[in-house]
């Protein structure tokens, strides 16, 4: 644990010798130092032997940044520091949303401000100038939504997922401020926050460990994969997929035991050495893992897992590394997506201690392939100190990319013949650089084949066809329509299905 003393807030009697009623700690060091150093010098002295961060001012307030000579002013502190202290590292309150000053000396550190708005899956993006300063600390201080705005399960597991996305991306630190209340009656007592509860749950998990690598689980699942000298962890959380809740079952290790987000042991079911656990909004945590393991299926990657939805082969390169520090080998069966062609089908592999490996495929897709998003599904069956007989998954994306391609169903009376018509929409837009000619169709079992031509959409163009099915709505109960494009000249095809499950109210 770092131990930070915060110079904050100042004084009112100070302030009031001073005659600034606003005044931050950063600007102190720019008073007559006659008058300040009777407060601060007792201070400094006591602790600085023992405490080496000293923070100025309060990160809810970070003015410092404004500040019109920066430099300058962190010269005057850091010279008052050092007659006083023995190598102080100065900590500015900042925010992440700002970018960082000009390297002011490897001597400053800053706590950075996490507003609300910042959400987990954005934090990475606001970090992208502070990656650049590595060797400069850096602790993200996380502002926590109000009870009365959102509910507590919803502000914990806010908390816990901006907590894991911070460990990836700095380990420097992480705080929260203040999460307790104080309650109203005659005696002044702290009433913890539940967030509190999280966040040293959360902290002590991490501790020890750092994230390694993900671990693509699909279906719109999150896994992080963290190791350390508290041992392997995964931690996943339900961040799109469709149900709340999501039934997941795979080998994790010989024992492994499933935790919640108050640290709470879940049980788990085993059937054929694999584990079946449910995955749920809010982060949870696999410990004991078989680390190695998970390692070897987060490496299994395909090359260019974009393609283009032409009736060619496509060549493809997919992935592997070894993480055991001996050789392993065994072979490797790709299973889905059914209905493609994948050669070759079935392989040996033979692999170095952590050492790489490719493997070149060829696929092909039938043409009445549905664009969107796919998995590549591998069975692995290998021997490293024990024999495995694993299924690795990755994504692959099947589409157009120079063609954004929407289509919805919607059911509607017909004014002229009283029936209930199913209706299909489509938006083409070209976002490529070339004028394209397309056909566009819809298909539904006992109507004739709709088609219309598309022709000379211009680069930045986008265009609206719609199909009408006569008393359609009745045959939806039971089948479904094949709507999309396909290029006037040329193999492009690009399918959507249409069921009664995807009807939009009009």
């Amino acid at each position: 644990r770092d131990v930070i003393f915060s110079l904050h807030p100042i004084p009112d009697l100070l302030k009031s010798e001073l005659q600034q009623s606003s005044l931050q700690a950063h600007m102190l060091f720019d008073q007559d130092v006659n008058i300040w150093s009777a407060y601060f010098k007792p201070v400094i002295l006591r602790h600085s032997q023992r405490v080496r961060q000293w923070e100025l001012g309060s990160v809810l307030n970070p003015t410092a940044m404004f500040h019109k000579d920066l430099p300058g002013l962190i010269g005057r502190v850091r010279y008052q520091f050092q007659t006083l202290a023995p190598n102080p590292r100065l900590i500015l309150p900042w925010s992440i949303l700002e970018p960082p000053h000009a390297y002011l000396g490897k001597d400053v550190g800053y706590v950075l401000k996490v507003p609300v708005g910042v959400h987990s899956e954005n934090l990475n993006a606001f970090w992208e100038d502070w990656a650049k300063q590595s060797d400069v600390p850096r602790t993200l201080m996380f502002q926590v939504p109000p009870a009365d705005e959102i509910s507590q399960q919803d502000r914990v597991t806010d908390l816990s997922l901006r907590m894991l996305r911070g460990w990836e991306i700095t380990q420097s630190g992480m705080m929260i401020n203040k999460p307790w209340t104080v309650s109203d009656r005659r005696d002044v007592v702290l009433m913890p926050d539940p967030t509190l509860g999280v966040f040293a749950s959360m902290s002590n998990r991490l501790c020890g460990r750092r994230v390694v690598k993900h671990l693509n689980m699909g279906r719109g699942i999150q896994c992080l994969i963290l190791d350390g000298i508290a041992g392997g962890m995964l931690a996943f959380w339900n961040e799109s997929a469709p149900d709340r809740d999501t039934d997941m079952t795979m080998h994790l290790g010989v024992d492994p035991k499933w935790h919640d987000l108050w640290g709470n042991h879940l049980p788990m079911t085993v059937e054929d050495g694999k584990q079946n656990f449910k995955v749920s909004r809010e982060p949870m945590f696999m410990e004991d893992i078989d680390t190695e393991l998970a390692l070897f299926r987060a490496s299994f990657v395909v090359d260019r897992p974009f393609i283009e939805s032409r009736q060619i082969p496509h060549n493809r390169i997919v992935k592997l590394h070894n993480p055991w520090n001996h050789t392993i080998s065994g072979h490797i069966t790709f299973l889905e997506p059914q209905k493609w062609r994948i050669s070759p089908k079935r392989m040996f592999f033979s692999m170095a201690a952590n050492a790489d490996y490719e493997i070149p495929i060829q696929l092909s897709f039938p043409i009445s392939e549905t664009a969107g998003h796919k998995e590549l599904v591998a069975r692995v069956e290998f021997v490293s100190q024990k024999r495995y007989d694993v299924n690795f998954t990755t994504p692959l994306e099947v589409g157009l990319k120079d063609i954004d391609f929407y289509s919805h169903l919607t059911i509607e009376r017909n004014p002229k013949t009283g029936t209930i018509d199913a209706l299909v929409t489509q938006r083409i837009a070209n976002r490529g650089d070339e004028v394209i000619s397309l056909y566009s169709f819809a298909n539904m079992t006992g109507y004739s084949r709709q088609e219309r031509l598309i022709s000379q959409l211009h680069p930045g163009e986008s265009i609206i066809r719609n199909f009408r099915f006569l008393d359609g709505a009745q045959r939806l109960k039971t089948q479904s329509v094949r709507t999309g494009l396909r290029e006037t000249s040329g193999p492009a095809v690009i399918n959507h299905h249409l069921s009664a499950s995807d009807l939009v109210t009009r």
